[in-house]
């Protein structure tokens, strides 16, 4: 369960490496180490951040007029007196304080950890081409290309991919990409290029062209894009869908009208509009994966649900990218997967004893949370040989932890949660429920079939996929499971939904 739980908060990369001494806190970054005061992860990305772009170079920063300085030196500015507001109106004993996501805390602690997990996984042989990178990010002209590409050396690094990144001489003449990930489980390797779109303007933003641009470079292995939109604005589509119909219809768009030579790639589209909005939470922040002429991930086209588990199957790898980019979406608040701010004496634990409101005295067997009322409800054995349902209240802390991690909030790892999001979650349900049946259990479930002859024969793991196929097919039929909404349906390859620059 810790491995999950540390999994679940950092990633599937290298775990964080932390530990005490001397009442001090040490912080291992690849073959460096770092010491501190630091009581959460987020105080020591923030002294992170400040010495990989180097001390003197922020101290140089601060020196300039404020319509001169670096863009991070102005989400430093702007953080520090948010969480000066934030400690003033609300501050617990441990020093422990809340406050909004604006965009200046995002965009400086999602760098930070970025420039963390980039030279926490680095090889030796990776350190010119990272310290080109970090170079480039404390030049204003270069530093929303250069950020992008650190965004996309995390998000595949949280996935678990290994990163082998490129030399710049190379990427300068136009024959490399920005590095090469590799799956760590089937050995693949992707060839990985970045773009950013640059500017502010008002009108529909171009974005094309950077994928047409991509796509002539050569690349020895699969092709992989990660393309930042920048947008100025997070609704463009005139239909309300936003901008991740647009960036589909143009993409399908593409696809029909540019030179059939252009090769096929997997495409991740980003918003980032944090720099935008640094004093409010923003809006239109987002990732989308495509395929371009891949017949696989366009954004409204229908699939069945045996071609999303072939899809599954045969590209593990891009699976893995998107559920990670699903699950690992927040930095991880302390050094080792607790929860900040739970009492750890005191929390609900399956196992543990605990004296309730009467004075009884109970072990915790199993307990669901109330979200809206923000209690837990427990099965606690009496020691008087009863069982018994206690309501208990829970804190703040208490149900943020919960919400980030229902599977081990109790301290057991518990099955997921919540309404199934479609036909491929109750695949997955009823695959896992059902695994441990014999043939003969299976065969004697499907007699109703009419191909019961058929398939008599097949071994057991493909009479389980044909029963649990046949299950879902049916709660699909019923409409058991949620439409998806109206704009995606109504999705049309070459659909135009606005003037375009292209």
């Amino acid at each position: 369960m810790e491995i999950f739980r540390q999994q679940r908060q950092q990633g599937r990369g290298r775990p964080i490496i932390s530990f005490e001494l001397n009442g001090a806190r040490v912080v291992i970054v690849g073959a460096r180490a770092f010491q501190g005061r630091w009581v959460f992860f987020f105080d020591f990305l923030t002294d992170y951040i400040k010495n990989v772009l180097g001390r003197s170079w922020g101290e140089n920063e601060q020196r300039e007029a404020a319509n001169a300085q670096h863009p991070v030196m102005r989400w430093a500015e702007h953080l520090q007196r948010q969480m000066e507001r934030a400690k003033a109106q609300e501050t617990s004993r441990d020093g422990l304080f809340s406050m909004p996501a604006t965009g200046a805390a995002t965009a400086w602690f999602e760098l930070a950890y970025d420039l963390y997990l980039i030279h926490h996984h680095a090889r030796e042989e990776d350190q010119d081409a990272i310290n080109a990178l970090v170079a480039r990010l404390r030049l204003a002209p270069e530093f929303l290309g250069a950020r992008h590409e650190a965004r996309a050396a995390g998000l595949l690094l949280r996935a678990g991919f290994e990163v082998s990144w490129q030399e710049s001489v190379g990427r300068r003449h136009g024959g490399q990409g920005e590095f090469t990930a590799v799956h760590p489980k089937t050995g693949n390797r992707f060839w990985v290029e970045c773009k950013c779109r640059q500017g502010s303007g008002r009108k529909t933003p171009r974005f094309t062209h950077l994928i047409t641009n991509a796509l002539s470079k050569h690349a020895e292995h699969e092709r992989l894009l990660f393309i930042e939109l920048n947008l100025p604005e997070p609704q463009i589509a005139r239909d309300g869908s936003g901008w991740p119909a647009w960036v589909a219809s143009r993409l399908r768009h593409l696809e029909a009208t540019a030179d059939a030579a252009l090769p096929r790639a997997h495409v991740v589209f980003s918003n980032y509009p944090h720099h935008r909005s640094l004093e409010a939470q923003g809006d239109g922040t987002g990732i989308v994966l495509e395929g371009f002429r891949t017949g696989m991930y366009g954004l409204g086209q229908p699939i069945t649900l045996e071609s999303a588990i072939e899809r599954r199957r045969s590209h593990p790898e891009l699976e893995a990218l998107w559920s990670s980019i699903e699950v690992h979406g927040h930095i991880p608040p302390t050094f080792d997967a607790s929860f900040p701010g739970v009492d750890e004496a005191n929390r609900l634990l399956i196992g543990r004893e605990y004296q309730l409101d009467d004075d009884a005295i109970g072990t915790l067997e199993s307990a669901v949370v109330d979200e809206g009322a923000g209690t837990a409800s427990g099965i606690f054995y009496l020691t008087s040989g009863e069982r018994m349902i206690y309501e208990v209240p829970l804190s703040e802390a208490e149900m943020h932890a919960w919400r980030r991690d229902p599977q081990t909030f109790f301290g057991q790892l518990a099955p997921p949660g919540g309404p199934m999001r479609g036909p491929l979650d109750a695949y997955d349900f009823f695959a896992t429920s059902m695994e441990t049946l014999s043939r003969q259990d299976l065969l004697s479930a499907m007699q109703g079939r009419p191909d019961i002859e058929e398939i008599r024969h097949l071994p057991q793991p493909a009479l389980l996929h044909l029963h649990v196929l046949g299950l879902v097919s049916s709660l699909d039929q019923r409409g058991s499971f949620p439409s998806p909404p109206e704009w995606a349906r109504r999705m049309r390859p070459r659909r135009k939904l606005g003037p375009s620059q292209d």
